[in-house]
């Protein structure tokens, strides 16, 4: 044994002499370790990159879903089918030269059909002489796809809204360039007849409860819109899509009734937006397609939804329908505003109707509205007023044989909305107003492929929320978050008068 103790000392001795880098001190190898650490670290990093930027993926924690691209942006990209080309002729002294490239180069991440390129139209002018881009159209961009072209202009690009007096400009380039690709697409556009001559809303209309803005998102889903007064025509032109009656505060006249009559006999679709005073015209034409638009307006005062001092508003839920779906499952909502109650009877076997928005089973139709509202009495007359689940907006559709073919069908659509403001310049952007209008829209034109939720506008948008839950955030900042720092000051008090 001692021997052997002996030998083994022997050779740990002739290892020190041939190789004294190997025996190093305790802190050489912490060293050695933290740097193998930082040389992993840095590998990692490395790995993670080359990863990312193959493959692209990102998740947009804002509500709005700011900075991702739309249903209806990937949908148009990934069913493109032929080459896109896109030439935008920016200067790099334009700020929104580089809001366009990430933009652009987003969209390709989702089409291998699509190529863009950046000119400086004063660095090369023959490029601009080539795609007619003069001087003032600076920020054009220019969309390629076979023998079709179209311009994207920089108003379209950078958009110009009006709040009050503050003009505020805002970057719309999703909207413009998806829009300006998807009417390319377009093989034929539809027409929309706005009827006027009865106190309806104005389609150009700039006031609060005008239609300005709802014209713009119709010309960015390529539509044509024209007024008709049904007064000074024998008939609903034949080049009709859709007939938008936005609201009407007079009654129709009789001879005008049955010009529509014939020409929802005859295919035609028609979106109704009613007041909420409707007069007994207007309820008689509907009870003849066995739709009843019911008296008082539809209410829920204890959600406490409210835009303004002066009127009561609901969030309705929604049906299941072509128009909704996507709506509800992305899960939008719709604003309305002293909505008409309506109640349509499948009974009467006239048109097939679906319910597409109904209030929920807490609102009643309110007879006494404006009395009540000086009065602050918000309380449910059960004797007079009838409560929950109405239906506030419906789509109602019918097939007949076209002559004595039962191969060939003449379909007829309508879509019927308790409230006409939620088209109107203060509402339409709200919420999911805009989409269920324009989804509706596309229903009743027969172009299901045109439903989708469409890119937002980057801008502020109001919370709504119901009393219950206003009454638990005041709760909480003035009652519960001041008592906890109480408390939490006393227990520390306590601790340190006990030490």
């Amino acid at each position: 044994m001692p021997k052997l103790i002996e030998k083994i000392k022997s050779t740990g001795s002739k290892i020190r002499e041939l190789a004294p880098g190997f025996i190093v001190s305790q802190k050489s190898r912490y060293g050695m370790h933290n740097w193998l650490v930082v040389i992993m670290a840095i590998c990692f990093i490395i790995l993670v990159y080359v990863l990312a930027s193959r493959h692209h993926y990102r998740i947009d924690f804002t509500e709005n879903k700011e900075y991702s691209l739309s249903p209806q942006t990937i949908e148009v990209l990934q069913s493109q089918e032929e080459e896109l080309e896109l030439i935008a002729f920016f200067n790099d002294m334009d700020g929104a030269k580089s809001m366009v490239a990430e933009l652009l180069e987003e969209f390709s991440y989702y089409t291998d059909k699509l190529k863009y390129r950046f000119v400086d139209a004063d660095l090369m002018r023959s490029e601009a002489i080539k795609y007619g881009v003069k001087d003032s159209r600076y920020g054009t961009v220019v969309i390629q796809s076979g023998d079709k072209r179209t311009d994207v202009l920089r108003r379209d690009i950078i958009s110009t809204r009006y709040s009050g007096r503050q003009p505020s400009q805002e970057f719309s380039g999703e909207q413009a360039i998806i829009s300006a690709i998807a009417k390319m697409r377009k093989e034929q556009t539809t027409k929309l007849y706005f009827l006027v001559g009865h106190g309806e809303k104005v389609i150009g209309g700039r006031a609060l409860d005008g239609l300005s803005t709802l014209m713009e998102s119709l010309e960015r889903e390529s539509y044509q819109v024209e007024e008709i007064n049904l007064l000074s025509r024998e008939q609903v032109p034949e080049d009709c899509g859709v007939l938008v009656v936005p609201g009407p505060q007079k009654n129709i006249g009789s001879d005008e009734w049955q010009k529509m009559e014939k020409y929802l006999a005859g295919g035609g679709a028609m979106l109704y937006l009613l007041e909420n005073q409707v007069p007994a015209g207007q309820k008689r034409f509907f009870k003849q397609l066995g739709l009843e638009i019911m008296n008082g307006i539809v209410v829920e005062p204890g959600a406490g939804y409210s835009v303004a001092r002066d009127f009561r508003v609901i969030l309705p839920e929604f049906a299941y329908h072509q128009i909704t779906q996507k709506l509800m499952d992305t899960r939008q909502a719709v604003l309305l505003p002293q909505a008409v109650p309506l109640k349509y009877d499948n009974d009467q076997d006239i048109y097939y109707g679906g319910t597409l928005l109904q209030s929920s089973s807490k609102s009643w139709a309110e007879l006494d509205l404006p009395l009540k509202r000086i009065l602050g009495d918000n309380t449910f007359d059960e004797k007079r007023e009838s409560i929950g689940g109405h239906q506030v907006a419906v789509a109602l559709w019918r097939k007949k044989p076209r002559g004595h073919s039962h191969e060939e069908f003449i379909e007829s659509r309508i879509v019927v909305v308790g409230d006409s403001d939620l088209a109107s310049n203060y509402l339409l952007e709200i919420a999911g107003n805009s989409d269920f209008i324009l989804n509706s829209l596309a229903w009743l034109a027969g172009e299901e492929e045109g439903i989708t939720v469409r890119p937002r506008d980057i801008r502020k948008h109001p919370v709504f929320m119901t009393g219950g839950q206003s009454k638990f955030i005041a709760y909480f900042v003035y009652l519960f978050f001041p008592l906890l720092i109480l408390v939490a000051g006393g227990v520390v008090w306590w601790k340190r008068k006990s030490l």
